[in-house]
């Protein structure tokens, strides 16, 4: 027996006909017949006694019946707590800076708005972000890329669906204390922001974090075409880290302008837009395609793309 005959089953019982079943289930009479052919083959019964109209149960009928209506009984609960438990819980699998600093920003006003949800936060290195997307029940997975070039870290985009949430500025980072800073020519743009030229950066030892390969891409296109020697690695360090490595060392680090916001380590750094190269990263949240979002899930994008929409203030000088 399957649950679909047990439908069928309850179906034709009510209705007290196979023709009016078959309507009300969107199914063929001969393939409606089929199935209760197929049950009383499966446990050599008569359910039906068929020389009467309407139809009527046999006492086997009646039994087969009353067992059906129980087993489906208990998986229509079991559905029902399975829906209730979806539309009240979310689970979201980023990368370290976003699992320690922005995710939990946006969950806490998450909870204001729906304190009944059960969080569920996943986190791992960009590189694995996805390695196990196939068989893990995940919600969204927020994580940063560039559209161009191809970002090859991530699914193809035929499965999986991506909506940004705030867009990320690439700006260089510094010591307050950089012996650099005495020969730079800061400019300040029209938002207050403090700028600087590469130009002006020549042998100056560029690093960047190991959670986000991608930057490393971005700081040879920017450093491309600029005159003056460049050398620029990649540090075993995250975010939080990086930045405080960078207040003893002579560094100077590319890094979004998202850990300006949420990183407490960035006392003691200097922030600059670089001039004449501005290049920005989206910050998406990612899911399968063809997947309806739940409630939770939904709401946790439109909060992120509100709370993240006001300009960044111009960093004070650390």
């Amino acid at each position: 027996m399957t649950f679909r005959q047990l439908e069928y089953l309850e179906a034709i019982a009510l209705e007290r006909s196979i023709s009016r079943a078959a309507e009300k289930l969107f199914v063929s009479q001969s393939a409606l017949s089929q199935q209760v052919i197929a049950m009383e083959n499966e446990y050599q019964i008569q359910i039906f006694d068929r020389a009467k109209t309407p139809l009527e149960l046999t006492a086997d009928g009646q039994l087969y019946l009353h067992t059906a209506q129980e087993l489906l009984r208990v998986k229509r609960q079991f559905e029902a707590t399975v829906r209730h438990r979806r539309q009240h819980s979310l689970c979201i699998k980023t990368v370290p800076f976003y699992a320690a600093n922005v995710v939990p920003y946006l969950l806490s006003k998450l909870h204001r708005e729906l304190p009944q949800v059960e969080v569920q936060l996943k986190m791992d290195w960009a590189p694995n972000l996805f390695c196990t997307s196939y068989h893990e029940k995940v919600d969204l997975y927020v994580h940063a890329f560039d559209m161009d070039p191809y970002e090859p870290l991530i699914p193809p985009s035929d499965t999986m669906e991506q909506e940004v949430i705030l867009e990320e500025e690439i700006v260089l980072a510094l010591s307050a204390l950089h012996p650099l800073l005495a020969g730079l020519s800061i400019g300040t743009d029209g938002e207050g922001w403090p700028c600087i030229d590469l130009a002006d950066l020549a042998g100056a030892a560029f690093i960047l974090p190991s959670t986000s390969v991608r930057l490393l891409d971005i700081a040879h296109l920017l450093c491309s075409g600029v005159a003056g020697e460049h050398t620029v690695r990649v540090s075993d360090k995250g975010f939080d880290a990086l930045l405080g490595q960078l207040q003893y060392s002579n560094s100077v680090a590319f890094l979004p302008s998202t850990v300006i916001r949420f990183c407490p380590t960035a006392i003691g750094v200097r922030f600059f837009r670089i001039r004449g190269k501005a290049m920005r990263r989206p910050v998406v949240a990612a899911y399968p395609k063809g997947i309806e979002l739940n409630t939770p899930a939904r709401q946790f994008i439109r909060i992120a793309r509100q709370a993240m929409a006001a300009p960044l203030e111009p960093p004070r000088i650390g």
